[in-house]
This record gives C-alpha cells, sequence and structure tokens, in this order.
C-alpha cells in the first residue's frame, strides 16, 4: 500500500472520513503543518470521497494555504477488505481523527483494531470508542493533536504501548462481546421484570 501511494520511507499519517464541517478538517491540516516542522518526510493520507458540496474544494485550499498540499495524498474509495481500507490502516503510522461530533466513531475504533495507534477527539461518542486505546485531546486544539502525534512517530516505546492498548480496547467492540452483552442486558431486564 505504501508503495502505491510513494511513500515507503516516510511517516504517514492517515485520516478516513468525509470532508464535512463537522469532521474539523481545520485542525487536521494545522496539526500535519506542525508536525511537518519537527518531521519534515511526514505525509497525509486523506481515504474518503467527496461527498460534501465544496468540501473537496476547501480542504485542498486549505491544505495548499498551510503549505501542505504537495504531502497530501487524496483516496476517494477503498474496499472494505484486506486489500482496501485495511491495508491502508495497517499501512499508517498514526490515524488522527479530531471531529467535532460523532454517534459512534468506527474509524478510531479500525486503526485501533488494525495496530494503528490514534489520536483522536475527546468529544461526544469518541472517548467510549477509543477508552484507554489512544490519545483523546481536545478538537480545538490542533497542537495537542501535533504533539500526540509526533510522540507516536518518535518514542517507539510509547507508540508500541499504545498500539497494545488500543487492540485491547477494539477486542471489546468484537461481534462476540457484543451479543454476550446484549444477553447480559436482557437478562437483567427479565430478571427485573
Amino acid at each position: 500500500m505504501r508503495r502505491a501511494w510513494g511513500v515507503e520511507h516516510r511517516p504517514v499519517i492517515l485520516y478516513v472520513g468525509s470532508e464535512e464541517p463537522r469532521k474539523n478538517l481545520g485542525v487536521l491540516l494545522q496539526a500535519v503543518a506542525q508536525i511537518r516542522k519537527h518531521l519534515p518526510d511526514v505525509c497525509l493520507v486523506k481515504v474518503g470521497r467527496p461527498q460534501y458540496p465544496g468540501g473537496r474544494d476547501r480542504f485542498l485550499r486549505s491544505a495548499e494555504n498551510m503549505g501542505i498540499l504537495d504531502i497530501l495524498k487524496l483516496i476517494d474509495y477503498l474496499p472494505d477488505s484486506s486489500d482496501g481500507l485495511a491495508a491502508a490502516y495497517n499501512a499508517a503510522d498514526v490515524f488522527l481523527f479530531p471531529s467535532l461530533d460523532e454517534g459512534f466513531g468506527l474509524p478510531p475504533l479500525e486503526a485501533m483494531a488494525s495496530g494503528t495507534p490514534v489520536v483522536a477527539s475527546n468529544v461526544t461518542a469518541i472517548p467510549e470508542v477509543v477508552g484507554t486505546g489512544g490519545i483523546l485531546v481536545s478538537p480545538r486544539h490542533p497542537e495537542k493533536f501535533a504533539e500526540a502525534a509526533i510522540c507516536l512517530l518518535t518514542d517507539t516505546p510509547f507508540r508500541e504501548s499504545t498500539i497494545r492498548r488500543g487492540l485491547a480496547q477494539a477486542r471489546k467492540f468484537s461481534w462476540n462481546e457484543s451479543a454476550r452483552r446484549m444477553f447480559q442486558l436482557y437478562q437483567e431486564i427479565s430478571d427485573g421484570v
């Protein structure tokens, strides 16, 4: 995957999602611009179709204004398969998710399950999904996203610890675990009736 992206020997930051305003991509780009000051070879890969009207144009203009358009790789679509989206998560060095509003937050969970360390927003449902498996920061502070990502890219023991915690957190959301919890809930409800 990294070879296809042309980034074999570069640190890769991944974002998966749309360009809706609630996804807070301005903070993503600001964080990447700050990361680039410390790690000039960094690359941002964004996976997701341009579904929001005008979102792609705004995203590209912002990247250009911040001087990071040259390190941006856009991939509109990857299938949910081992050679598609899963391979993208596996190829990334860090996953950033600065969203302001999520009903669940599947991309951080997918990243953790793939062994990619996560830096995500500490708002709405995201903390419940990420738990202690990633780094949670305010979606209003790009410098916090940058600091966390730089640590994950440069501190190997911290990175490995975060990956282990992420894998453990992702296992909590397996189909078997979900079924077990649902069964337990039904038992508690029927016992109370």
